[in-house]
């Protein structure tokens, strides 16, 4: 049984440079991304669920360390 995994746009813009998207769904299933992952990424996927976050509090952004 494969686990679930919610992914972000690096993720999927570094694999898919280097040819090595495939790599995705055949170790995980669902793959979750937010729906500013879609944006950012540009790709619609069959393999993904775009998914809005239950719990906006729980979104971690990197770069909005110190509001």
């Amino acid at each position: 049984m494969k686990e679930s995994v919610v992914i972000d746009s690096t993720c999927l813009i570094g694999l898919e440079r280097i040819g090595q998207l495939e790599l995705l769904p055949a170790l995980f299933e669902p793959i979750l991304i937010p729906p500013e992952v879609q944006r950012e990424f540009g790709m619609s996927l069959s393999w993904l669920t775009v998914e809005t976050p239950a719990d906006q509090a729980l979104v971690v952004c990197p770069f909005n360390l110190f509001p």
